[in-house]
């Protein structure tokens, strides 16, 4: 059984995936998934078990506000996206007393490790915050199928592919995000759905 981390690791950890241009483009509605398999992946290559938190089903769409990078931008910036679920990387984190709690990482949302709670908290369905028993926690085999389910739900099977084949290589080329096209008529879905949502 793999060893949890310290605070200080997983800060540290995390402190580097904020700087990680390639976690925030062009992706505030469907790159949540891609984003947790990347981290999980980073998390294997250190030794370290790495768990998936995702939302349960709910009767409508749920919304939040997401950082993300346009081409061209320096920073990222919040959008308020509207989707069916999220998903991210977590992992068991140890204080000094041996206490193990699993922490979020998710740079898009937060600055920082989360608990279970205060991610869920930050992800609202109906304006109303989601609760920790909104959300669901895997690891080992049940986490990567998890996150199968999603890439084989965007159509976006052959880019799982490459990734699988060539992790470093696609974290660090275009092929990470999705094409154009996909995505204005996606957002074209979204926005009619939030517009139906608010009136």
């Amino acid at each position: 059984m793999a060893k949890p981390l310290t605070p200080l690791q997983a800060n540290k950890f995390f402190a580097a995936l904020s700087k990680d241009k390639e976690l925030y483009l062009n992706m505030p509605h469907t790159g949540c998934f891609v984003r947790a398999e990347i981290i999980c992946k980073k998390l294997e290559q250190m030794g370290v078990e790495p768990k998936v938190v995702h939302t349960k089903p709910q009767p409508h769409m749920l919304s939040s506000d997401i950082a993300t990078k346009n081409e061209g931008e320096e920073k990222a910036t919040l959008h308020k996206v509207v989707w069916n679920f999220h998903v991210a990387a977590a992992v068991d984190v140890a204080d000094i007393n041996g206490r193990v709690q699993t922490l979020v990482l998710d740079p898009a949302m937060f600055n920082a490790p989360e608990t279970i709670y205060g991610w869920a908290n930050k992800i609202k369905h109906n304006e109303i915050p989601l609760q920790a028993q909104d959300t669901v926690v895997l690891s080992g085999a049940k986490a990567k199928m998890q996150l199968d389910k999603y890439w084989q739900q965007s159509g976006h099977s052959n880019a799982k592919m490459f990734f699988a084949a060539q992790p470093d290589r696609f974290a660090g080329e275009t092929i990470l995000r999705f094409p154009s096209s996909w995505y204005r008529g996606q957002q074209q879905i979204l926005n009619s759905i939030a517009n139906k949502t608010n009136s």
